[in-house]
């Protein structure tokens, strides 16, 4: 088993060495590598090192001004601090990608997080006092992320 994750650590970075040395530079292509290592780190769970590549892969995604790239590796990165973290917000999380499914963008879902990280900060000693009052069901991402559409609707109008 550590045989096989030490194979793919070091093809991971045999990619990533080649992609660097090409003669066109292709920051496309390594955004992916880096992204794609910091998806294999995390689900092995090395957190910091996944956090390092998700975070070049970020720098690449502003550096390319691709919004929706940038919000989908935020998007991992959150995940990662909340796995790591235990943080029992990560229920909500997996609950906001469910309700994601419904063809919402990766911009949106992070202002959607956003949105709730707020309030949950907000009103969290209020919220917590009820029952179950820091979970966050799909049914209210869905109206969340709802709004953040309707938001970013106007903002082009």
């Amino acid at each position: 088993m550590r045989d096989s994750a030490s194979a793919a650590e070091e093809a991971f970075n045999e990619a990533l060495n080649r992609i660097s040395t090409l003669v066109e530079p292709d920051l496309a292509l390594e955004m992916l590598g880096h992204e794609d290592f910091g998806k294999y780190l995390a689900e092995q769970r090395a957190f910091k090192r996944a956090r390092n590549h998700y975070g070049l892969a970020e720098r690449i995604a502003e550096t390319l001004n691709q919004s929706e790239d940038v919000a989908r590796i935020q998007l991992c990165i959150i995940r990662i601090d909340l796995a790591e973290r235990k943080d029992p917000r990560l229920g909500a999380f997996q609950r906001l990608k469910e309700a994601a499914k419904d063809g919402y963008t990766h911009v949106e879902q992070r202002e959607a997080w956003i949105h709730y990280t707020d309030t949950f900060q907000n009103y969290g000693a209020q919220l917590i006092a009820t029952r179950k009052g820091s979970e966050a069901s799909v049914e209210y991402f869905r109206g969340v992320l709802s709004l953040v559409r309707r938001r970013q609707s106007e903002v082009v109008k």
